[in-house]
């Protein structure tokens, strides 16, 4: 058994966990945690070691909903604070 192999086993018995995790979804929890932690997408991108952002919008583009929410929330509380700029 390679030590990927072990470390898998490791967490499958540490966290009784009825299957043991494949490294593609590891990948893909890394990547919705970085996304949830509001990472930029081209710092997620060199993470995965994706060489365009299109790359990973498209493999990941469903992580970003969210992020797009907070942007749009974030912007509005922007205009409303500095409301005497316009």
């Amino acid at each position: 058994m390679n030590f990927a192999a072990q470390v898998n086993q490791m967490i499958v018995n540490k966290y009784n966990l009825r299957k043991r995790i494949t490294l593609h979804e590891f990948r893909k929890t890394h990547v919705s945690l970085c996304a949830r932690a509001d990472m930029k997408l081209e710092d997620i991108m060199c993470r995965v070691g994706h060489k365009d952002s299109k790359m990973t919008k498209q493999v990941y583009n469903y992580f970003y909903p969210v992020r797009e929410e907070r942007s749009a929330d974030k912007f509005a509380q922007f205009i409303e604070t500095e409301k005497d700029l316009f």
